[in-house]
């Protein structure tokens, strides 16, 4: 009895958890006017398939040609990147480069930060915008990001979600784009709330001022999740915050994960940032998914009423992917709200089963870890 009675406070904690957090979430920022000078970096490492959507939508930004700096770096692709990256030379209006990543004697740089690092060298900008070379850009997105450089902010990150057509056609991309609104949702709460701990890599700006006062990546200790590296450093400073607010105007599309055993590899690496996350960030990410670890014992316990725990848990789990699926226009996918504690479930205690047969991780091509 006492067993199920904490069960039922620790998931009813959570529900409340989840719905403090959704309320948080459009919390309004000081914006500013004008047009900064922009530099938008992408690493592309055998990027030949994807690279070509992205820069179709680099070519609809809504932005002066003459304030905005393009840099694709090339990171020893093996197959036409390079050649797709250079048919576009002419069809852009601004400054558009193609840079080749090389071999450099610094233990900071290392993976995709190269080739990051070394296009930055180029870089013009005031502020600096990053993303994938496998992403899609919304027209507003450089006007939507620069406004928020104001009042000592740093860094801005944006909301990511898989391509809207593919979780229309496939039940695991529907999943796939509610994990993306729950966890990235909670993050822009938690920023808003004055405690920004983590940040994504492929909708990640950062102005020239901060990038200089960190003393570039080359003195940022390498980790595998370098977004999380440089937002923290930032922070270090003391003079500068990172933001990460929820807004349609900087909210952008990826390819989604191809497979589930893509999924765990990337939530693995994913995860092995968590220690460099801040005590509070790390408390909600570690309840969110003791809460869905406990699932089994739901119905080993309380039987048929295991369908209430679960229904509280989906209530909470629904407040932040709700407001995330309002702002990217998708609100029909709450329908697999009904699924979606089962996958916070596999894909947590799949990961945590893998960890022992290997702690490796493949990313882009290379393996970190022993």
């Amino acid at each position: 009895m006492i067993l199920e009675i904490t069960l039922l406070l620790f998931i009813v904690c959570y529900a409340v958890i989840a719905i403090w957090l959704a309320a948080g979430m459009r919390k309004p920022y000081h914006l500013r006017d004008g047009f900064p000078k922009v530099s938008i970096v992408i690493p592309a490492r055998d990027e030949e398939r994807d690279l070509p959507a992205l820069l179709e939508s680099l070519l609809r930004l809504d932005y002066p040609s003459d304030k905005l700096q393009i840099l694709i770096a090339n990171d020893e692709s093996e197959d036409r990147t390079r050649e797709v990256a250079e048919a576009y030379q002419e069809r852009f209006q601004c400054d558009y480069r193609v840079i080749d990543a090389y071999d450099e004697n610094n233990k900071n740089l290392q993976g995709r930060v190269r080739p990051i690092a070394q296009a930055l060298d180029h870089a013009t900008g005031d502020i600096f915008c990053m993303t994938d070379a496998d992403c899609v850009v919304p027209p507003s997105w450089v006007r939507g990001v620069t406004r928020y450089f104001g009042d000592s902010v740093g860094l801005v990150g944006g909301i990511t979600l898989p391509f809207r057509e593919a979780a229309r056609k496939n039940l695991v991309t529907a999943l796939e784009t509610l994990d993306w609104a729950f966890l990235l949702g909670a993050s822009s709460t938690l920023s808003g709330r004055g405690q920004t701990q983590t940040i994504i890599g492929n909708n990640l700006s950062i102005s020239r001022e901060a990038y200089e006062a960190i003393g570039t990546y080359r003195n940022v200790p390498f980790s595998i999740n370098e977004d999380l590296a440089l937002m923290q450093a930032v922070q270090k400073t003391g003079r500068f915050r990172a933001i990460f607010p929820a807004d349609s105007e900087t909210l952008m599309r990826t390819r989604p994960i191809p497979s589930f055993r893509a999924l765990i590899s990337q939530r693995r690496r994913w995860f092995k940032g968590g220690n460099r996350i801040r005590s509070f960030g790390l408390f909600v990410l570690i309840y969110g998914f003791l809460a869905h670890l406990t699932l089994p014992l739901w119905f080993l316990l309380f039987d048929i009423s295991g369908f209430l725990w679960y229904a509280v848990l989906a209530i909470g789990d629904g407040a932040v992917i709700w407001r995330v699926l309002k702002l990217s226009g998708q609100r029909r996918l709450i329908i697999f709200l009904l699924f979606y504690p089962i996958y916070a479930f596999a894909y947590p205690f799949t990961i945590a089963l893998s960890y022992a047969f290997t702690r490796r991780i493949k990313w882009k091509g290379r393996i970190y870890g022993k």
